[in-house]
């Protein structure tokens, strides 16, 4: 049986740090691989399943019947890690499409190439994809947000810290661009870099970002083309599909991206348009050329972005593409292989009890109105959950994939991936569609079908342990099922009704209160280094889970309380368990891009600063005003 303490050190007091109680031999003993930007628990379950996935393909080979999950997979790794044959086909596509996406003399024929990079998802002036109506959950729209730039996001433009990034960009922009052998190279780079500093400043902060998406970003495209007469919305929709539709609507969440933008489409500005448009694709595959070409990009992504101290091996990257371009496929093999019947009546019973519980703290929750506690307890009784796998596969009976044929490969690949989403307006025929494959460790709420999904790799140790007890997985796997629930009713679901469709079921008194309570969290979390306003969503998920799954596992408890295991409490092997999912030792560069970009609080942070605001950790552990990890009454947070 695993032991919860595996890593911890006797020399460090829980009731002084309880993150490092559980995991300080594993953060002082542990290494992390030059390959990798971190290790820790997500990279463990990461790479048990990758070693399930590489025995997978070693298995499969080549010569399957066209269209089956062992000929898409088989087939397309080994067109991926064949380098003498990709180095014999050379780049010569690569060249013809960088000069057809240049070939435009006018703003029709740039908005056509705008929709042609969008149809090979590569990153275009806006970034495309089908999401659910908000109005009406079992309708999808279009939906077109800020694209265009190559860094993470604006203040990687213009912050001082970034300096040195944004050099090394720029020396990666010319670098790749003669490796292609592009006249003028130097000029194309920095006409394209000039115009994505344009772009970078029309785009919102992060935090801003993340706000939900209201009825205003939901408009007709006769209005969206009034804001943006410069650019050819029928030659763009064209090239995905899209063209024929009498005045659909597009949602559009930054509507001040879209009429700022316009300004920067003038015919006078062709030619930093064709240099933009020369590095996107060059920028955008990159990936499938010759290895100089290819490892020229890795090598500025791993060391810049990641901090690693070589790239990362190429049958692992293999891995990363075939899960973006054939990711049921994928998940079909792997759930053949790892998802035991008994697992998915554990996980369903824990799912059971945590809804339950849900049930009883919205009816007593202090800050709702008598009239929105009866709303959030009709969205609850919504409220579905996905488990393991989808229910049906995919179709790639249309898609080609060759052996010998890498950037054909992903060319066809993507134009599959983007025929898909549009079919998807057309027929609703993808009710049972996932945002994530099962093989991907990860879990999410759906805003717009008021669901929980947790594919079948989440689901193995130490998230959940079918040979440890319940106090240890409803500290594990509990705290992240309630986590994903707790988004239901939080500042973004409440813009959400039960079948999912944009409805405010908040009263604005309950709004208010809730942003008082926010508000005191986002300074708490500020206080100890942190953006608040930018992870204080995730943190009141954290804590909201970690009350949710506690309450939901006492009650499973009818007799006498659990005997002690390992000379711990069953209480604390509920905390302690809480505390080892979040292990992890990171590279600084890893550790500094996420603070500013990641919405999710740092490991120590989602472990230590959520426990100090939960009563029942200082009573497990005994914790007292003298303890570092005590936080007087007064200043804990409490939300449910």
């Amino acid at each position: 049986m695993r032991s919860l303490l595996a890593y911890s050190d006797a020399t460090v007091r829980p009731q002084d740090d309880l993150f490092r109680f559980t995991n300080a031999t594993f953060l002082t003993e542990a290494t992390i691989p030059a390959d990798q930007d971190a290790v820790g628990v997500w990279h463990e379950v990461h790479g048990r399943v990758r070693h399930d996935l590489e025995n997978i393909i070693a298995a499969i080979g080549v010569g399957h019947r066209r269209g089956t999950p062992e000929q898409l997979v088989g087939d397309f790794y080994a067109s991926f890690v064949d380098l003498p044959r990709i180095a014999a086909k050379g780049d010569a596509l690569l060249h013809e499409l960088v000069v057809d996406a240049a070939a435009f003399s006018d703003l029709t024929g740039l908005s056509a190439r705008f929709g042609m990079l969008l149809r090979h998802q590569l990153d275009s002036i806006l970034r495309f994809c089908v999401v659910s109506d908000p109005n009406e959950p079992t309708s999808y729209l279009p939906r077109f947000s800020p694209g265009g730039i190559g860094l993470p996001n604006r203040d990687y433009y213009t912050d001082p810290a970034h300096q040195e990034l944004r050099a090394a960009y720029r020396r990666h922009m010319l670098q790749l661009l003669t490796l292609v052998a592009l006249p003028d190279a130097d000029v194309i780079a920095e006409r394209a870099y000039n115009l994505e500093t344009e772009l970078a400043a029309l785009h919102e902060s992060v935090s801003d970002a993340r706000r939900v998406e209201s009825e205003a970003g939901r408009r007709r495209l006769w209005r969206i083309k009034r804001w943006m007469p410069s650019l050819d919305w029928d030659a763009m929709l064209g090239e995905l599909g899209l063209a024929g539709s009498a005045d659909p609507y597009l949602l559009v969440p930054n509507e001040n991206y879209l009429k700022a933008v316009a300004a920067l489409l003038t015919t006078e500005r062709l030619a930093d348009w064709r240099a933009w448009m020369i590095w996107r694709v060059v920028e955008g595959l990159a990936d499938y050329a010759p290895a100089p070409i290819a490892n020229a990009h890795w090598e500025f992504i791993d060391h810049w972005y990641a901090g690693l101290d070589v790239p990362q091996p190429r049958k692992r990257r293999a891995l990363s593409y075939l899960e973006h371009f054939l990711a049921e496929a994928m998940g079909q093999l792997y759930t053949q292989l790892r998802y035991p019947t008994q697992t998915a009546v554990h996980i369903e019973r824990l799912v059971a009890e945590i809804a339950s519980e849900y049930s009883t703290t919205i009816a007593n929750a202090h800050w709702l109105t008598p009239a929105t506690r009866k709303r959030a307890l009709h969205k609850l009784a919504w409220l579905g959950a996905r488990l393991g796998a989808p229910k049906s596969w995919h179709d790639y009976s249309t898609l080609l994939i060759e052996p010998d044929d890498l950037l054909g490969n992903a060319l066809r690949a993507t134009s599959h991936l983007t025929e898909t989403a549009v079919n998807r307006l057309f027929a609703n025929d993808s009710v049972d569609q996932w945002q994530i494959p099962p093989h991907v460790v990860n879990s999410y709420y759906d805003l717009s079908k008021n669901q929980i999904v947790f594919p079948a790799a989440f689901l193995q140790p130490p998230f959940f342990d079918p040979e440890l007890d319940d106090a240890a997985n409803y500290g594990a796997i509990g705290a992240i099922i309630a986590h994903e629930m707790s988004h239901a009713f939080d500042d973004r679901g409440s813009h959400f009704d039960g079948e999912g469709h944009l409805a405010e079921w908040w009263l604005p008194e309950d709004r208010e209160r809730y942003a008082e309570i926010v508000e005191r969290f986002s300074a708490q979390l500020s206080a100890i280094g942190l953006n608040g306003h930018l992870v204080v969503d995730e943190a009141i998920a954290d804590l909201g889970g970690l009350l949710v799954s506690y309450r939901a596992w006492r009650r499973t408890i009818t007799e006498n309380e659990p005997e002690p295991i390992e000379g711990l409490s069953a209480k604390q092997r509920f905390f302690i368990s809480y505390a080892g999912i979040w292990r992890i030792l990171m590279r600084p560069e890893e550790s500094s891009a996420r603070k500013a970009n990641d919405p999710h609080p740092p490991a120590q942070v989602r472990c230590n600063q959520i426990v100090r605001n939960f009563d029942p950790f200082f009573a497990a552990f005994g914790v007292v005003p003298s303890d570092k990890m005590w936080l007087p009454p007064r200043e804990r947070i409490t939300l449910w």
